[in-house]
This record gives structure tokens, sequence and C-alpha cells, in this order.
């Protein structure tokens, strides 16, 4: 089988940075809840498929770089969700 020439882990990775990017432009038009709202979507990009990580096995800088990313994001997704709830509750 021919290795593809970008690995899926680099689509995920640079899909979330360019969501997040699109939500700092948001946050500073004044939409806050849309830049929450791309925020979230592109932290949930950085965190995708880290269920198979192996720790033990050696690893390309790739797999490390989005492994961090999602070791990062994971939480500021969380944070960015928790913001978005709040931010809609004291709107109403």
């Amino acid at each position: 089988m021919e290795k593809p020439l970008i690995r899926t882990e680099l689509y995920n990775l640079l899909t979330g940075l360019f969501l997040v990017v699109a939500a700092i432009i948001d946050l500073s038009r004044g939409d806050i809840s849309m830049a929450l709202s791309w925020g979230i979507f592109g932290a949930m990009y950085l965190v995708m498929d880290d269920y198979s990580y192996n720790e033990g096995k050696q690893k390309t800088l790739l797999e490390k770089s989005t492994h961090l990313s999602r070791v990062l994001f994971g939480p500021i997704g969380a944070l960015l969700s928790f913001v978005l709830v709040i931010y809609y509750v004291l709107s109403m």
C-alpha cells in the first residue's frame, strides 16, 4: 500500500490551527459567541485521534507535536465550552 502524501494527523493539526485563528479573528471583531464556537471546534480537531497514542513506542516529530497539541487543546476546548455556556446564560 502506498504511503499517503499528507497524514491525517497533519490535516487535523492544520484544520484545528486554522479554526483557532478564525476564532481569534472573530474575537478581534467583537463577536464573542462565534469566537468561542470556532475555538471549541478548532480544539476538537486538535484533540482528534489521540486514543491510540503509545508512550513506549518511538514516535515521529509529527506524532509528538500532534500529541502535544491534543494535550494542550483538550482542556482549552473544555474551558471554551464552559465560557460559551456562561456567556449564553448571562446574555439571556
